[in-house]
């Protein structure tokens, strides 16, 4: 039995080796007639890397706040794990204002001004991030994110969207 088996796998790769031997009918002629142009995109501008870092903040609070909601309406966060979070958005708003070449201040600046100025929905939060004035100011920061190359992008832990 067990030469049996070696034999076929002998014959085996010997018809897989000689199917690589012959020209693949799948290959294309080069002539002039067949031979495609492929078109150079035209450059692009290279992203500023403070707008960049600063989108790359935005991406993990934006993350961060997605995710507490989430967690809240699955019940799987209590309130006060979802003020917790949500009162981390002025610290981290205002840490990303004193990076060093920080790029987006406008954006930063509403985002805070939003921030300061919506009410809470939640008992213990400082704010409510759906509110019209911080949903607007981040999709502005994003589309501004967007501008510059460096979208903005959510993660989201798996089984959560």
């Amino acid at each position: 039995m067990r030469i049996l088996l070696t034999a076929m796998t002998a014959v085996a790769a010997l018809v897989a080796l000689a199917g690589c031997v012959g020209t693949a009918p799948h290959i294309a002629d080069h002539t002039p007639a067949s031979t495609a142009k492929v078109a150079t995109p035209k450059a692009k501008h290279a992203p500023d890397q403070g707008v960049a870092v600063t989108c790359s903040g935005l991406s993990e609070l934006q993350s961060n706040l997605s995710i507490a909601t989430l967690g809240r309406s699955a019940g799987t966060l209590r309130d006060d794990g979802y003020a917790a979070i949500i009162n981390l958005t002025p610290t981290t708003l205002s840490g990303l204002l004193r990076t060093p070449n920080v790029g987006l201040s406008p954006d930063l600046v509403a985002l805070q001004d939003a921030v300061n100025n919506s009410p809470s929905t939640v008992a213990s939060t400082k704010f409510d991030p759906d509110a019209a004035p911080f949903t607007g100011a981040l999709r502005q920061a994003a589309a501004d994110c967007e501008k510059n190359g460096t979208p903005l992008v959510a993660y989201a832990p798996a089984g959560q969207g």
